[in-house]
This record gives structure tokens, C-alpha cells and sequence, in this order.
């Protein structure tokens, strides 16, 4: 691997990470301050149900897998038509 694919790897791992861990963190202040507050802390339980955005994160992983899968077959067989590979 070159520089500029290790760097990209590195980076996406980097900010996956810092995603993480600000959504962890905040999550906890925000409990905290509503423990403080006197209010109920359990509103981060609630039984609702977020179906939609479940179906549009499976499908936009569906789209990555199936990117990944495009560029893979494409610099394994490179004289193959690019349009066809990714539809």
C-alpha cells in the first residue's frame, strides 16, 4: 500500500473513534444534568421504535458493500465494461 491508502485508512479509523467517543460522552452529560435537574433519567430508554432509519442504514450499507465489491471486481478483471460492473 502507498502513503495516500494508508493515510485514508488511518483517518477513517480516527474519526470513526472520535465519533464514538463524543456521542459516548455527551450521552453521559446529558444524563448527568438531567440527574441534577431532578429529572427522570430514563427517557433514554424509551421503547419507541426507529424502524426507518434502521432500513435506510442497511440500505446505505448495502450500497458501500456493493461499491466495494464494484472497485474489487474491476482491479481483479480490469478489461471488464465499468458500467455493468457497478450496476
Amino acid at each position: 500500500m502507498d502513503f495516500g491508502t494508508t493515510l485514508s485508512y488511518l483517518s477513517f479509523y480516527l474519526v470513526s473513534l472520535v465519533i464514538a467517543y463524543y456521542y459516548f460522552t455527551t450521552r453521559n452529560k446529558e444524563r448527568m444534568a438531567l440527574i441534577e435537574a431532578g429529572a427522570n433519567p430514563d427517557m433514554f430508554n424509551s421503547k419507541e421504535k426507529y424502524y426507518i432509519l434502521f432500513v435506510i442504514g442497511v440500505v446505505a450499507m448495502g450500497i458501500a458493500i456493493g461499491d466495494m465489491l464494484g472497485v474489487l471486481i474491476i482491479n481483479m478483471m480490469p478489461n471488464t465494461n465499468r458500467s455493468i460492473i457497478f450496476l
